[in-house]
C-alpha cells in the first residue's frame, strides 16, 4: 500500500468515524440540554412537596395541641342535630336545678344561606319559685352547649301564689352539612 492510499483510507476512515458520531451522538447530546430541564424541574417539585409535608406536620403538630380547645368549640356548636342530646342535656339541667319541665316542644328552623348554622328552637315549659327560675337560667347560661334564651314569660299560678310558672324559649345550633366541607 502506497504512502497516498494509506492518506485516503486514514482520512476516509477519520471522516466516517466523524460522520457516525454526528449522526447517532448528535440526538443524545441535544437530549441533554431536555434532561437538565426536566432534572430542575424534578427538584423543584421535589422541593415544593418537601415544603408542603413539613407544612402538613406543622398543622398535625398544632391540631394535636389544640385539640382541647377544638373539642370544646365543637361541643359549644356541634356538627350534627342532636334531639336526644339537646333533650337530655336540659333534663340533666332541670333535675340538678330541682324543677320539673311539664312540657318541651323542638322545632327546626333552618338558618339562611349567609350563616353556617341552622338552628333549633326550644320551649320549656316549668314552674317553681323565684330562685328556681334564677337556678335555673344560670344553669342554661353555664351549660357546654350554646344556648341563647330569647324569651321568658312568668305568670303566677292562680290556686297557688307561692308558685311561678314560667316559659323560656331558647336557641341551640348545629352546623350545617356544607359548614364542615368549607373549611
Amino acid at each position: 500500500m502506497t504512502p497516498v492510499t494509506k492518506n485516503y483510507l486514514g482520512t476516509s476512515l477519520v471522516a466516517l468515524g466523524i460522520f457516525i458520531l454526528y449522526a447517532f451522538g448528535w440526538n443524545y447530546f441535544s437530549r441533554v440540554q431536555i434532561y437538565n430541564t426536566a432534572i430542575a424541574k424534578s427538584q423543584t417539585d421535589l422541593t415544593e412537596k418537601t415544603l408542603a409535608l413539613e407544612k402538613i406536620g406543622k398543622l398535625n403538630e398544632e391540631y394535636k395541641t389544640r385539640r382541647a380547645s377544638i373539642l370544646i368549640i365543637s361541643s359549644l356548636i356541634p356538627t350534627k342535630k342532636s334531639a336526644a342530646e339537646l333533650i337530655s342535656s336540659i333534663e340533666q339541667i332541670s333535675n340538678a336545678v330541682g324543677v320539673r319541665i311539664s312540657k318541651l316542644l323542638l322545632s327546626d328552623i333552618k338558618g339562611n344561606t349567609t350563616n353556617e348554622y341552622n338552628t333549633v328552637n326550644i320551649e320549656i315549659s316549668t314552674g317553681g319559685n323565684y330562685q328556681a327560675l334564677a337556678t335555673l337560667l344560670s344553669a342554661l347560661e353555664r351549660n357546654d352547649r350554646l344556648l341563647d334564651v330569647s324569651k321568658l314569660s312568668v305568670s303566677r299560678d292562680i290556686q297557688n301564689p307561692q308558685v311561678l310558672t314560667y316559659k323560656i324559649t331558647a336557641s341551640a345550633y348545629y352546623l350545617k352539612d356544607n359548614a364542615t366541607n368549607n373549611k
